[in-house]
């Protein structure tokens, strides 16, 4: 411990990493960093989306982010998806706007089942370089690997999260 500080000094030891202060004052404030502070979004739903195509079907698990010029977005998906009938599947991608942003157009996770109805847990993350001040709308969206066969993204009404961070710049 440090010598007894005079009143009202604040003394900050290097060995304990501590500081002290005469009389003890509690806490002691600590500015905050200056500069533009990240926004961060998180929006639960509880919505269920059904299809039976394979176009993109947008679901209502939507968020809109207004980014700082030259950030980026990284976008955080929670849920469950069903699929029905043997041989089936799900794919579940990410739309900005109408765009859907998966590099090989199939989505970014995708559900199989060799049972009559499956149901699994979904959840990743993909950072967005939207290149915009504007408004930024991002939904998840849905379509069935084999069209005419039903895909559900939250059959049980469940809360699935879409959390929206910038990453700034």
């Amino acid at each position: 411990m440090p010598p007894k500080p005079k009143p009202y000094e604040v003394i900050y030891d290097p060995v304990d990493g501590l500081v002290y202060s005469f009389p003890p004052i509690g806490y002691i404030p600590v500015p905050l960093p200056s500069g533009p502070k990240p926004i961060v979004i998180q929006l639960d739903d509880q919505t269920t989306t059904a299809t039976t195509g394979t176009a993109w079907a947008p679901t209502a698990l939507t968020a809109t982010i207004t980014p700082k010029a030259g950030s980026k977005v990284k976008i955080t998906i929670s849920g469950n998806g069903s699929v029905d009938n043997v041989n089936n599947g799900m794919n579940i991608s990410l739309l900005r706007g109408v765009t859907e942003l998966s590099v090989s157009g199939s989505g970014f996770s995708q559900i199989v089942t060799g049972a009559a109805v499956t149901r699994y847990p979904v959840s990743f993350s993909y950072i967005d370089s939207p290149a915009t001040t504007t408004p930024v709308t991002y939904t998840l969206a849905i379509n069935s690997g084999t069209n005419g066969q039903n895909v559900t993204w939250n059959p049980a009404g469940n809360d699935c999260v879409i959390i929206l961070e910038e990453v700034l710049a």
